[in-house]
């Protein structure tokens, strides 16, 4: 094993010794825009390059503008960190001539090298997080057996630099070696630009972490690398920064993390130690630590339970207590100082590292925010392998149980449902632009399911674990993956750039509103359930699919202008949706209505040419 490792090890050193002695060789451009039509344009961009190399090789990064009535130029520079300052300007120097050669005359442009890279645009991109993304795998597999023992420790162990590099590093970035054997150590990198604010920089880190392990790109590779215009992630066997630097620089010096003995392949069972320091609550796998809760989640707002504590009131987590179950675990009831609780337990068994890192979101979101159409969350406890929510108690089922059982469906009558639809609307309003917070939450999952009805039939929206956080001078994000639940998924969120708004979760409240009115659900409706809707209010015959348990008792006039309210929100483009903020006028009466288009996903052969009569009607 020892002789394997030292020629693998060799071998690997040997292949990336050219592309370190050429670090001036771009590694990868994207230019693929159109042409500009400034006669500006070259005398502008010199300029701005001269800025950029000039200030981004002392500092480590720079912006600049230049330009003037509608021939802006923006651009950034960025070194890598542990770069001296001759590699830096080099590098930036070399940038500037093969981004001219290579992408001549085109509107926007990123080159990246092993030393910088070069960005620059005809549109302000300071304050966005950008999608586009390139893998560049490792060219050494590792043996087979060690795959997953290479793939988990890569992951876990950039996960935890991309945290110190987003919320302890003011240039934001961080590095490691750790250990893969006692003789194959490997160096890790992750940065970002140093404009994303602390929560964006992790964000795209994650990201770029989580496409860096999978087949297409360096899974059971001994290196690689997940380039991004606004951030980027690297290993490598080899040292490719230069750590004395770093140390030098002012930055937060990262210890290695070693495995004392070649690493047994890992299973997804977790056990660890709670570690609540000065950074927050960590979660610790042996000599690693993933921060999970940050440390500025105030200790008044959220009660740190104990397991003991937890065990006691649930019975040890026996069936008696439960409540109900899914994919990634458990709720059970609780008694804690005479307040009813419902306790949600990861399961032991499976709890990847993604559903981990998704309880630390909730608690980060949940812990400041307070409504009464949001359910409150109490506490937590992260110990000895367990994982644990503590909640308010709900004890009147789920609004999804309520639309598929017939007999609680008929308990739903039409005030009931009015008040449902308004406090799902209300909520939404509060986490999209009132929270205490002063972020914008888009909830991503919102579903029947994660509307939970308290025994007056209040609303409590719930399960904040795909959530994302908007920052308040911004109206939408790209991303690179889809997150929610088919039938309920906005059809700006598919591939190939979901984009992410509150106009997202509009559409999701659409589809529940119009579950709320008729006899149909999303899980036992064969057809698309929004394009049936719709059919029938082209039809003049939406009144005929209004659920028939609250026909008799709704005024049709009104019910007309809920079902409107809801094909309004689900529109194909989200920019004709209305906002929460509106929706909720328009269902106090408060708000004019406009004539709603044609939902998402619709067929372009089907769409309409001519307004529907009964819409004047409506409008009287």
């Amino acid at each position: 094993m020892v002789f394997f490792n030292f020629l693998l090890l060799l071998f690997h050193f040997i292949l990336i010794f050219p592309l370190c002695a050429k670090s001036d060789k771009v590694l990868t451009p994207n230019c693929n825009t159109p042409n500009t039509t400034s006669t500006s344009f070259d005398s502008d961009l010199s300029r701005l390059f001269s800025s950029l190399t000039n200030n981004a090789s002392q500092s480590g990064y720079s912006t600049y503008i230049v330009g003037q009535n509608g021939n802006t130029l923006y651009g950034a520079a960025m070194c890598q960190a542990g770069t001296t300052y001759t590699s830096c300007n080099t590098c930036l120097t070399t940038a500037t001539s093969d981004i001219v050669e290579l992408c001549a005359k085109k509107v926007n442009a990123t080159l990246w090298y092993d030393n910088c890279i070069l960005r620059y645009s005809n549109t302000n991109f300071f304050t966005s997080l950008d999608a586009y993304n390139h893998c560049m795998p490792g060219v050494t597999d590792v043996q087979q057996d060690l795959k997953d023992s290479l793939n988990n420790l890569v992951s876990k162990t950039m996960l935890n630099l991309s945290s110190n590099a987003a919320y302890n590093s003011s240039q934001k970035y961080a590095v490691r070696e750790v250990d893969f054997t006692s003789s194959v150590p490997l160096y890790e990198l992750v940065q970002c630009t140093r404009n994303l604010s602390n929560d964006e920089c992790h964000r795209c880190l994650s990201d770029l972490v989580g496409l860096l392990m999978i087949e297409n790109c360096s899974s059971g590779k001994l290196g690689g690398r997940v380039l991004a215009q606004s951030c980027y992630v690297r290993f490598e066997t080899v040292e490719f920064f230069d750590s004395s630097l770093i140390s030098s620089s002012g930055a937060t010096p990262f210890p290695s993390v070693t495995n004392t003995t070649d690493p047994e392949p890992m299973t997804p069972t977790i056990t660890s130690k709670v570690l609540l320091t000065n950074e927050g609550l960590s979660h610790g796998m042996g000599d690693h630590e993933i921060s999970i809760i940050p440390s500025s989640i105030r200790t008044d707002e959220l009660v740190q339970y104990s397991l003991e504590t937890l065990q006691i009131v649930t019975e040890n987590f026996s069936k008696r207590k439960k409540l109900g179950g899914g994919r990634f675990g458990e709720v059970f009831e609780g008694m804690i100082d005479g307040v009813q609780v419902a306790i949600k337990k990861l399961r032991e068994d499976s709890v990847p590292l993604s559903r981990l890192l998704d309880l630390g979101k909730e608690v980060t979101l949940l812990a400041p925010l307070y409504h009464r159409n949001l359910v409150k969350l109490l506490g937590f406890c992260i110990e000895a392998g367990h994982y644990v929510l503590v909640y308010e108690f709900i004890d009147n089922k789920d609004l999804g149980k309520h639309l598929k059982d017939d007999s609680l469906r008929q308990t739903l009558d039409w005030e009931t449902r009015r008040r449902i639809i308004k406090g799902i609307a209300d909520g939404l309003r509060y986490l999209h632009s009132e929270s205490r917070n002063k972020k914008r939450i888009i909830h991503c999952d919102l579903k029947a399911e994660n509307v939970l009805l308290d025994d007056k039939n209040v609303v409590k929206i719930a399960d904040f674990g795909l959530s994302r956080i908007l920052r308040a001078d911004k109206t939408y994000e790209s991303s690179r993956v889809t997150v929610g639940t088919p039938g309920y998924i906005a059809p700006e969120l598919w591939p190939p750039k979901p984009i992410y708004s509150p106009q997202a979760d509009v559409y999701s409240f659409g589809v529940l509103l119009l579950e709320i009115m008729t006899k149909w659900t999303v899980s036992a409706y064969e057809g698309v359930l929004t394009h049936d809707v719709w059919d029938h209010w082209k039809s003049n015959a939406l009144i005929e699919i209004i659920d028939p348990s609250i026909a008799d008792e709704c005024p049709e006039e009104e019910a007309l202008w809920f079902m409107l309210i809801g094909l309004s929100c689900v529109q194909g483009d989200r920019r004709k949706r209305p906002d929460m903020k509106n929706v909720v006028e328009m269902l106090r009466g408060e708000a004019p209505l406009p004539e709603p288009s044609y939902p998402g996903y619709y067929p372009e052969e089907r769409q309409p040419q001519k307004k529907n009569c009964w819409f004047s009607r409506i409008m009287k």
